[in-house]
């Protein structure tokens, strides 16, 4: 405490040492004073002033509006708020203010301004605020005047006040020192504790690994080290699909010094909620793999289920595309990169995918895509196609670019469940260059796939692809030194190649470009070069459920097999491996007095009073009253039809989607969109094995009935010509929906870009005539151009389209013709369409301009609207007239397919029966 003597109230003078003097001097300047703040305040808005202060220290503070931009003096509101949010002042439509307050509790404190509602000031408010604390904030005039102080005494009172603020300040931040300690000790004292209950966590995962790797139990009994030794060899490895068993090999780095391990086996489980054993991959596979997916070839032998589709778009499992199976197998692996290599019908399939994984479908990263590449040509390369590695190396370029270790090659046609980093794992730690995997066979179905023979360490000596007689005899294997039983291995005496491979990236990059630059298939060409030139190629054994689906009779088995029971051969519900596909938010199945016994119904059904045995039904399938549906596929259909429609399909004499009436349909696979009347009855009773009647709508391949996208009328199924019709023009001129509201007699109003070319048939009527068209919608992206050109040639007619609405598609109209009569025929017909006459008042190119074009360069002209469906039906059939009379006055060849031009056989009956009863009968199961 410093103090002074008085002597009758007159100060006397006074000798102040340096020291006290420098002491004064630093207490007043760390001592809590008072700021000038100045905010500029805009019309809408808010800005606060924040200060920490501890707790016990006297705040004071005055403000005043000092100007606005425009010279006028405009009320604000504020409010102070303490750190706990409890307000302290709280004023409205001032000018000016003062609040004071001692602090209750340490914190931040908050004083915030705004400009009044009531202002009419248009520019920014200027505020001054005096903000001070603790010692500053003392009214020292009152205690002079009250204690009679001045002068010297008076400084010393102050700094009296200030050193009482410095040692307040000094115990507050002691007391935070004393909390941060305590809690650093506690944060420190978890860590230690996670950090020792993780190490003994792994130390009894390790315990366990050896004990299981010392004697497993097999089927029931237990099976030591050395037992096993002499039968299994040290470098093969096994997966399995969770539903049907694993069976696992560890084994170590190939060596000088091996280890050999015994495999074992899970039993299987209809449902798993269990994960695969897990891997330990370094990189992981999502930044270390990319995946190629194989879209195939042309699909000759699941004709006629890829007439309008590729082999990887083919429908599965009522709600699924054959195309889903890899890509959630990538998934599920942890592979996120994926690539979908297409060519032949790839329009649904790219839809398929844009729709099911354009965004984060099944959890993978951000990072990770699944983009379609499409065949193309380029000045390189004119060709498309030619094989698996010729579609591989075409799109090299863009592989190479990704910093990978493994390709990872797939077929986009097979139905199965693999764990893909087992199998990636198998190959890093074989240090292998390729490492192919194989499936146990039995001789009926291993004439169908390319064999194996391997050595002892697993890897691939010898390739016999498709053998038969002698051949296929000598590629038979002992597969008891794979780990198969005795019973298993006399019924399955060979390796099949089931065209999955991994791949190091060097190697392919090596194989397709220097070593077999002209090979065009891996599993006939690089895989076996690559082994006569001493590459290590690995073999990795998959023991699990696998189907190649390249055969009608596989399809159909594979998907009547998920009804099989108590196990079906291929399950949907592994939890662990889902299969992922796109979400279309479709209602439940409703099912009224229906018998469904062994069968999986898709979703968005409606089943009534019907009887479903042994049966697979896709999705918004609609089946009336009284029909039998055995043993069949029904693949279901891609839209609902609304009253309207089934209105107009009546008054047309016409059938509505879905199977009609008491019709009766066993051992058939039926096409999606298919319209079945009233007593309907699909049976092969004659055990026909063969028959291809596609303009009557249906085949029969090894006993299967299909049925296509036809309807079942025996009058609708024969016509005196077909033509051939390509709709072409600009990206989002309505080429589509003039197709759509043509065909289907709808809008619809958001429709995705068309990829590739997508298709369309209707009969009509001209002459007298039925002429049934079969109409091309191609893609209006310049780098499709390439695809575009083949559906040139063999078109009939030609509707050329453009936007009313857009002046940059009018003017691309010269280029869309000279590319067409320059891969067309010279007689094919081209009729004009200014699409989108509904929306004339945005119009931007007239109907004059479009009528003149049409007359300078020969071509019939109109104009339509896809929305409205105004001119769109005259389009068609004035196009269809033109033809008509091209035939009649000799100017086409009618016996020359090249035109287009198909000869019918009108009243050709079906050989599928037809239905009775009157067109007002045939109502929609949905109605």
């Amino acid at each position: 405490m410093l103090a002074m003597k008085r002597d009758s109230n007159v100060p006397k003078a006074m000798t102040i040492s340096p020291s006290l003097f420098v002491m004064l001097l630093w207490a007043l300047s760390t001592a809590p004073v008072g700021d000038a703040i100045w905010l500029n305040l805009p019309k809408t808005g808010t800005k606060c002033v924040s200060e920490e202060i501890h707790s016990n220290v006297v705040v004071l503070a005055d403000y005043v509006v000092v100007s606005v931009d425009d010279g006028q003096t405009a009320p604000v509101a504020v409010k102070v708020t303490s750190p706990y949010g409890n307000d302290l002042h709280h004023r409205e439509n001032v000018t000016y203010g003062r609040f004071a307050f001692t602090t209750e509790e340490a914190g931040n404190y908050l004083a915030c301004f705004w400009s009044d509602n009531h202002s009419s000031a248009t520019g920014e408010i200027v505020v001054n605020i005096d903000w001070k604390t603790g010692i500053a904030a003392k009214d020292w005039e009152s205690v002079a005047r009250k204690e009679k102080l001045e002068g010297v005494e008076l400084e010393l009172r102050k700094l009296e006040g200030a050193v009482e603020a410095i040692h307040e300040n000094l115990l507050y931040l002691k007391s935070r020192e004393v909390e941060m300690r305590s809690m650093s000790e506690t944060t420190n004292a978890r860590v230690a504790w996670f950090s020792i209950m993780s190490l003994g966590t792994c130390i009894v995962v390790s315990g366990l690994q050896v004990w299981l790797s010392a004697t497993i139990p097999i089927n029931g009994s237990s099976v030591s080290r050395s037992h096993r030794a002499s039968t299994a060899p040290p470098n093969l490895s096994f997966s399995a699909s969770a539903l049907f068993g694993d069976k696992v090999d560890f084994t170590t780095v190939p060596g000088s010094h091996q280890t050999k391990r015994t495999p074992f086996t899970i039993s299987p489980k209809a449902v798993s909620d269990s994960r695969n054993s897990q891997t330990c991959l370094e990189p992981d596979t999502s930044r270390s793999v990319l995946g190629i997916i194989l879209g195939g070839g042309a699909g000759t032998r699941l004709y006629p289920l890829t007439k309008k589709r590729a082999k990887p778009a083919v429908p599965l499992g009522a709600n699924y595309r054959l195309i889903d199976i890899p890509v959630s197998n990538c998934l599920n692996s942890n592979i996120s990169k994926i690539y979908v290599l297409t060519q032949f019908n790839s329009a649904s399939l790219n839809r398929h995918l844009s729709r099911a994984y354009s965004s984060n479908m099944g959890g993978y990263k951000n990072e990770g895509f699944v983009e379609v590449l499409a065949a193309q040509q380029s000045p390189e390369n004119p060709n498309w196609f030619q094989g698996t590695a010729d579609a591989v190396r075409q799109y090299l370029w863009l592989f190479e670019e990704h910093n990978i270790l493994e390709f990872l090659v797939l077929a986009g046609d097979h139905l199965y469940r693999m764990d893909y980093e087992r199998f990636i794992l198998a190959h890093r730690e074989r240090n292998a260059d390729i490492t192919v995997a194989a499936f146990p066979m039995d001789e009926k179905r291993a004439t169908a796939f390319g064999l194996m023979k391997i050595d002892e360490d697993g890897r691939i000596i010898e390739f016999s692809e498709k053998p038969k007689g002698d051949q296929l005899k000598a590629m038979q294997v002992d597969t008891t030194i794979l780990g198969l039983d005795d019973k298993k291995a006399k019924e399955m005496p060979f390796i099949a190649s089931m065209g999955i491979y991994v791949v190091s990236k060097n190697v392919m990059l090596d194989l397709l470009s220097n070593k077999f630059p002209g090979a065009n298939d891996f599993g006939s060409e690089v895989i076996p070069g690559a082994t006569s030139i001493g590459m290590r190629v690995q073999a990795y054994l998959y023991e699990g459920y696998w189907e190649d689906i390249g055969t009608i009779e596989a399809f159909y088995n594979a998907n009547l097999g998920i009804t099989k029971k108590p196990v079906p051969d291929f399950s949907f519900y592994d939890r662990s491996s889902p299969i992922y596909t796109q979400p279309r938010y479709l209602p439940p199945s409703k099912m009224l007095d229906a018998d469904v016994t062994d069968s999986v119904i898709g979703e968005g059904c409606v089943i009534k009073n019907c009887r479903i045995r042994h049966s697979v039904v896709g999705l918004r399938s609609c089946i009336s009253e009284g029909a039998i549906i055995e043993d069949t596929l029904l693949m279901g259909a891609d839209y609902y039809e609304t009253e309207a429609d089934r209105k107009f399909l009546a008054e047309k004499g016409s059938v509505p989607i879905g199977i009609g009436k008491n019709s009766h349909i066993k051992r058939a696979i039926i096409d999606k969109n298919a319209r079945i009347g009233d007593d309907v009855k699909i049976i092969n009773s004659d055990n026909v094995q063969e028959a291809a009647k596609e303009t009557d709508g249906y085949f029969i391949k090894s006993g299967f009935g299909h049925l296509g996208f036809f309807q079942i009328r025996p009058e609708q199924m024969s016509y005196a010509y077909l033509f051939k019709y390509i709709i072409i023009g600009d990206t989002g001129v309505g080429k589509s929906c003039l197709l759509l509201q043509f065909t289907d007699k709808r809008f619809q109003t958001v429709h995705d870009l068309t990829i590739g070319v997508e298709f369309g048939a209707r009969m009509i009527t001209i002459e007298n005539k039925p002429i049934k068209l079969q109409i091309w919608d191609t893609a209006g992206q310049e780098s499709f151009r390439s695809i575009t050109r083949s559906y040139y040639r063999g078109a009939a007619g030609a509707l050329l389209v453009y936007d009313i609405t857009r002046r940059e598609t009018f003017n691309h109209l010269g280029s869309w013709l000279e590319e067409a009569r320059l891969h067309a025929n010279a007689n094919m017909t081209v009729m004009l369409i200014g699409n989108k006459c509904d929306l004339a008042h945005r119009r931007a190119v007239s109907t004059e301009e479009g009528g003149q074009f049409a007359r300078e360069h020969g071509l019939i002209f109109m104009e339509a609207s896809a929305k409205t469906a105004q001119n769109v039906e005259e389009a068609f059939l004035s196009t269809a007239s033109k033809i008509d009379k091209k035939i009649r006055d000799g100017f086409i060849d009618i016996s020359n397919e090249s035109y287009g031009i198909k000869i019918g056989q009108v009243n050709q009956a079906s050989a599928y029966g037809g239905r009775d009863g009157p067109a007002s009968q045939q109502r929609g199961c949905c109605s």
